[in-house]
């Protein structure tokens, strides 16, 4: 979000590129027939750092550990779907199906490695 208040136009150009470039690749993977007035995006001159890069930017690099292992909990991936698959018959629930106290206990850990370095960003 930060590179977006800093250099919104580029922000956006670069995202809208690879948006169209991910869709471009995808749709050639899976043969489909791509119009010849329809080209494959170049990638866009990297102006934004890595996120682990943009922590260390913005003076807040103890907060990216935090950062890491909530977002397995929470964006798409296999831990956070964990929860929705039921391990003996591998089908997928609307509902989490298992208890979620160990998760929530590194959710707690995070928070409070989270708040003890934004405590330290504003002193």
């Amino acid at each position: 979000m930060q590179w977006v208040i800093d250099d919104r136009e580029a922000a956006t150009a670069a995202k809208a590129a690879d948006s169209r470039r991910k869709l471009f690749d995808e749709a050639t993977a899976q043969g489909w027939t791509i119009p010849d007035d329809i080209t494959r995006p170049e990638p866009t001159r990297q102006t934004m750092l890595d996120f682990a890069s943009l922590f260390a930017r913005y003076d807040a690099k103890v907060l990216y550990i935090p950062y890491r292992l909530l977002s397995a909990h929470v964006y798409p991936s296999a831990k956070g779907a964990e929860a929705y698959v039921d391990r003996e018959t591998l089908e997928l629930h609307n509902h989490a199906d298992k208890p979620a106290r160990p998760d929530l206990v590194l959710v707690a850990i995070c928070l409070l490695q989270a708040a003890q370095a934004i405590d330290g960003l504003t002193d």
